[in-house]
Parts: C-alpha cells; structure tokens; sequence
C-alpha cells in the first residue's frame, strides 16, 4: 500500500517532504486523509505529518469560505457552465441542507443566540471531522460559505475538525504501521 500512494505522487518525489505532504493535502478528496499515512511511510515523524498536512488542507478554506456561495450564485445568474452549476448544487448545497436543517432546528430553537452559535460550530466541526471521503475541508467551508457562517467562525470550525480528523489518521498510520 506504501509504495502505491508514494507512486500516485511519484514526479514530486523529489521535491522537499514537506512540500509534498502540503500538496497532496491540497488535492481535493485525498486531503489530509491520504497526506499523513504518505508523509508518514515517507518517515516523517506523526507530529510533522499532522501539522504540514493540516496547513496544506486548509490552504483552500481561505478562498473556498469567502468565495464559494457567491461563485456558485454568480455562476447560476450567468447560467454559465449549467453542468457544473447543477453538479454543484448536487453535492455541497443538499450536504448543507442537511447540516442546515440542523441550524434551522438550532435557529428556530429558544436557545440563546451565543449557544445557536456554537451548535452551529460544532456541526461543522463534527462534519469535518469525520475522516471519511467527501467530509472534509472542502465540503466544510463550502456548507460554512452556503449557511452564511460568518469567515472567522467557518475558519475556525473547519480548522479544528480538520485537526480533529488529522488525529484520527495519525493513529490509524501508526496502528497500521506497527501492524505491518
């Protein structure tokens, strides 16, 4: 398995460690998820792997939480690229309904408004988390940039369940280092 994720990446082998671990966190759906158990098999120590793995998936978050609900819009008023539009509505804006249910039932809730605030965090925090495909820094600050969460609240959430998930793979590349 080591030698077939090294070689998915192999022209970039020559480039620095970190480097190649921030750009295979960039790629979408590989992210940190595939970043640290290569960084890792590279020899890089667990620490290393989860912090430049992080930095690299959370490069995209920068634009992506600003950018992509307003890109999205502008693209449907144009009726520009209607097949990218419509795949896009498809993938992040029923994923955000779904997590905006959930903030409809937190908005409409008689809870006070700093603990809206925070279930609202918290659902994209635990959405991030979630180290599986289609979960990850991309589809969170996409679903924080369609529900409006304000940038450093979306930032800050996506950051800490990327970190989260970036826990979560390093202890699944050790055991399975060990294993092997």
């Amino acid at each position: 398995m080591k030698e077939t994720l090294l070689g998915l990446f192999a022209p970039l082998q020559a480039v620095n460690p970190i480097v190649y671990t921030i750009i295979i966190s960039l790629v979408p759906l590989i992210e940190l998820r595939g970043a640290i158990p290569v960084a890792i098999a590279m020899g890089m120590n667990w620490f290393e792997a989860l912090l430049w793995s992080v930095i690299g998936s959370m490069i995209p978050a920068l634009f992506i939480i600003p950018l992509f609900a307003w890109a999205l819009d502008w693209l449907k008023h144009k009726g520009w690229l209607p097949w990218l539009t419509t795949w896009l509505d498809r993938k992040f804006v029923t994923k955000a309904e779904q997590v905006s249910c959930q903030v409809n039932d937190i908005d409409c809730s008689d809870k006070k408004d700093w603990q809206k605030e925070l279930l609202k965090f918290w659902a994209i925090v635990i959405f991030v988390g979630i180290p599986l495909p289609g979960t990850g820094v991309y589809t969170g600050a996409a679903i924080a940039s369609i529900i409006k969460m304000p940038f450093p609240k979306a930032f800050a959430a996506v950051l800490v369940g990327d970190i989260i998930a970036g826990i979560i793979m390093v202890l699944i590349s050790l055991t399975g280092k060990a294993v092997l």
